[in-house]
């Protein structure tokens, strides 16, 4: 190897010492480098928003703090609709039960409250809501953005016809279940499925609310069971890796004011890496402790309202 200059060679120590040349490779070869000890010394919003959320935050805040907000989803999106809610945002909740609040039921309820379209036969049969409120769907034709999250992409599917239904009757309890599976059966969803129904998600508001924002999330809510040939702790990463992996292709297509926000990202880093995000006095092991909840409903407002 060529040996260099001893004029090279002295100026060298001048130019960069050690950590100069750290700060410059990281910065040149991982400009998205995991957060380590260093970064942890900062603040939670500091390595939420260098590790996780400039990937996906708007240039700038875009909504006033007067904007009309319709979040549709589970318990999850519940408790961030009423975090933002008591940080004074006009926030409107749509309820999708937990076990069923998948694409597909999100897109088929969409349908049903934007445009009255009734839902297919048998597919609401066991489930303990069938439609929306007269007051909910005018809310959904004012708003001015969706917040749409997402929980599961394992769904229940008649034997007989292989139709998707939201759950047979009764599924919500051991005596039921057991009823169900002579005629139902639990199966995972593919990702080009999901995919499909995300994007009709968004069609279905586009053709009420054309200048809407859509914001996009995934909720960290593990499922509470699986009846699969899978357990539920690794079937419960197959349905959320197949849902954040569809919102990444969908989000990738880079759709006129659709974003994705990280709260699933954010839990699942802060969980394994800081402290336990799930159960404490405030809530069981799973559900996110309810002071999380505040904190992602904290940085939500600070990237998209303005002050």
């Amino acid at each position: 190897m060529k040996r260099p200059s001893k004029e090279k060679a002295a100026r060298a120590p001048e130019v960069l010492d050690r950590a100069a040349a750290v700060t410059l490779a990281r910065q040149s070869f991982f400009p998205h480098r995991f957060a380590d000890g260093v970064a942890l010394n900062d603040s939670i919003m500091g390595v939420f928003h260098t590790h996780i959320a400039r990937t996906y935050a708007p240039p700038a805040p875009m909504m006033p703090p007067n904007a009309r907000v319709a979040s549709i989803g589970s318990c999850f999106a519940e408790e961030i609709s009423n975090s933002l809610r008591a940080q004074g945002l006009d926030v409107g909740y749509v309820f999708m039960s937990e076990r069923w609040n998948s694409a597909f039921a999100l897109a088929k309820f969409l349908d049903n409250a934007l445009f009255g379209t009734a839902f297919p036969p048998g597919f609401i049969a066991g489930a303990e809501t069938v439609g929306l409120p007269a007051e909910t769907i005018a809310q959904l034709h004012a708003a001015d953005m969706f917040i749409l999250t997402f929980g599961l992409s394992l769904c229940w599917f008649e034997k007989a016809t292989d139709k998707l239904v939201l759950e047979p009757g009764g599924a919500h309890t051991f005596v039921g279940i057991k009823r169900a599976m002579s005629a139902f059966e639990m199966r995972q969803t593919s990702l080009k499925d999901n995919e499909r129904e995300i994007r009709r998600c968004i069609d279905l508001i586009r053709k009420v609310r054309p200048k809407a924002k859509i914001v996009l999330t995934l909720s960290p809510v593990p499922l509470q069971a699986a009846l699969t040939d899978v357990s539920p702790i690794p079937a419960n990463i197959i349905s959320k890796s197949t849902l954040r992996v569809a919102l990444a292709n969908v989000t990738a297509r880079g759709l006129k004011d659709v974003y994705y926000w990280p709260s699933y990202d954010f839990i699942d880093w802060f969980g394994a890496h800081i402290a336990a995000a799930f159960g404490g006095a405030d809530s069981d092991m799973r559900h996110v402790k309810n002071d999380l909840v505040g904190v992602i409903a904290q940085f939500f407002k600070h990237y998209y309202f303005q002050a």
